[in-house]
């Protein structure tokens, strides 16, 4: 499916605003810092904020009758402003530009995004290089399925012209529109790895510790990763006299004996006890009170089918609050204090989607279960959707040789196999080469009554072989939707069909309205993109004959498992 996930330039639409258009409330979300708190507005394709609102940037403006002066860490720019609600605003496109970032409008949104270029990622001998126009964050993980350390680089883009050089056993791709993430495989699990690095420009991290002997584990865990900072901006003048720099910043180091660094200052917000406020044969509902508004928001993360751990930052969760009600679909509530976040753990007795809403006091917990679940297929009706066909061939490799929809095709048809020997009863949208309308593909599924709807579809991006891996989306924040995609990406990311996995997405990350095909469905979907069908790698192995077949197996299990199998392989 060739939507161009990973790039960023589609919505991106910079020009001079017209005086006479009507200003529209607008959202500024800007490099590493994340969403501006200050009120922006929209004037034309032009995003204005107000001048006392950018000190949160490290920027100093000053105003004469004309012209405002902007005064960032190394570089004066001089724009005219404007009055607006009262406040003289000022135009951020227009000094991004002059900055050497990129910036402008997520399409339907309102929201205005500011990044920074990549000019270089190279990955060599184990030390990787990073270069960018403006400063970014990089945040270190160790992720789990497959095994992976990741960095990510908040407030960064890729662009055509990024120098990419790196190893096979590594990638780099567009994660956000405003994260670039580098992935380099190794089995060598460091202790709490999660760091937070100072923002920069430039670094060379050396990653040859957890390259030494991968997977031998052992001595390795206590090689500690080393992320250096080559070149920083000197802090912004505030006309107090600062410090004198003495040169390159000390290196920060990951230690994995110890734990991450704390956030400064102590929690500021106070989680009361989880309280059940209902539960239903498929519904649970949760509720915890909070002391003040999150500083950040909540997050979830599914650990595994039958485990969901909720973030909240900047809260005090006491152990004392644990829970004391009794639940049939909760197997058990946990709750633990790291430094700067509570975590709540929730443990399922059958697998079960979330839906998380925060009402500003209190964080409310939706937990959906499938209405049938005992592990069986037999007697569901799933519809399996092979995308594009007839005159919409969908993506196409760099040489013209295999087009997406071919690759749709055989895997669709392979997995209606292996589903209608499990006892399923398996419609396929089509089964040669012709077109069907989107919504025509939901309405078989709903004229069917379908217990479940999976679309397939092949990958590609804007720039070849920059990203490799299958992605499985669920439709905008679907409760049974977000469990049936992590169910089938966790067993994906176990097959060895040599694609890695990317992880599981919200359609609204593409598109506003979500995917068609799953907007449309009545019942719990998924689109999945199976590779990327310009990366050589992964375009080898979405050639082979063993492809369909393993991809299947994976998703047949991931089925099962939503369905509640508690069968081990």
């Amino acid at each position: 499916m060739k939507r161009f996930l990973l790039a960023v330039l589609p919505w991106m639409v910079i020009a001079v605003a017209s005086a006479q258009e009507m200003p529209r409330p607008a959202q500024v979300f800007f490099t590493h810092y994340g969403k501006l708190a200050a009120p922006a507005y929209q004037i034309g394709t032009e995003c204005f904020v107000p001048i006392d609102a950018v000190e949160v940037w490290g920027w100093k403006v000053k105003v004469d009758d004309r012209q405002a002066e902007i005064t960032t860490a190394d570089k004066k720019i001089n724009v005219p402003y404007r009055t607006q609600s009262g406040k003289k605003v000022i135009p951020l496109s227009a000094i991004v530009n002059k900055l050497g970032g990129e910036a402008g409008w997520m399409e339907g949104t309102g929201q205005f995004y500011v990044v920074s270029p990549i000019k270089s990622i190279k990955f060599v001998d184990g030390k990787l290089d990073i270069e960018s126009t403006m400063k970014i964050q990089p945040k270190v993980m160790y992720l789990e399925g497959p095994d992976r350390l990741v960095i990510d680089l908040i407030g960064a883009k890729l662009q055509d012209k990024t120098e990419i050089k790196i190893s096979d056993d590594s990638r780099v791709g567009q994660f956000k529109p405003d994260t670039v993430r580098f992935v380099i495989e190794t089995s060598d699990k460091p202790i709490n790895p999660n760091l937070d690095i100072d923002p920069g420009k430039s670094y060379a991290i050396d990653l040859s510790a957890s390259k030494r002997n991968p997977g031998s584990g052992g001595d390795n865990l206590n090689t500690p990763i080393t992320i250096i900072p080559v070149t920083q901006d000197p802090p912004p003048t505030t006309g107090q006299n600062n410090p004198p720099t003495t040169g390159q910043a000390p290196p920060t180091i990951l230690d994995p004996t110890k734990t991450a660094p704390a956030n400064p200052g102590q929690p500021s917000v106070v989680a009361g006890p989880v309280r059940l406020l209902s539960e239903k044969p498929t519904l649970v509902q949760l509720a915890i009170t909070l002391s003040a508004t999150l500083p950040k928001p909540a997050m979830f993360k599914r650990v595994d089918p039958d485990t969901l751990e909720i973030y909240l930052p900047g809260t005090r969760h006491s152990a004392e609050d644990a829970p004391t009600f009794e639940s049939q679909l909760l197997a058990g509530v946990e709750i633990e204090q790291n430094e700067g976040v509570a975590v709540l753990r929730l443990k399922l007795a059958k697998p079960m989607g979330i839906e998380l809403i925060n009402t500003g006091t209190e964080i409310q917990i939706g937990l959906t279960r499938p209405a049938v679940g005992d592990g069986s297929l037999a007697g569901k009706v799933i519809v399996v959707d092979p995308g594009h066909g007839g005159h919409d061939s969908g993506a196409r490799s760099p040489a013209k040789e295999i087009n997406e929809e071919d690759v749709n095709l055989r895997v669709g048809k392979e997995l209606a196999k292996q589903l209608t020997a499990q006892g399923a009863t398996v419609i396929l949208t089509r089964k040669t080469d012709v077109f069907i309308e989107l919504k025509e593909r939901s309405e078989i599924a709903n004229r069917n009554g379908a217990d479940l709807f999976i679309s397939v579809h092949t990958n590609s991006n804007k720039k070849a072989n920059s990203t490799s891996g299958s992605i499985v989306f669920y439709h905008m924040s679907s409760p049974l939707g977000t469990l049936l995609a992590d169910c089938i990406n966790g067993e994906m990311a176990k097959a060895k069909t040599g694609i890695p996995t990317i992880g599981t997405w919200s359609d609204s990350r593409i598109y506003n309205s979500g995917f068609a095909v799953l907007r449309y469905s009545k019942m719990p979907s998924v689109l999945l993109e199976l590779g990327f069908i310009n990366h050589a790698k992964d375009r080898a192995k979405l050639k082979t004959d063993e492809y369909p077949i393993l991809v299947s197996q994976a998703i047949v299990k991931g089925i099962k498992v939503y369905f509640g199998d508690e069968k081990e392989d």
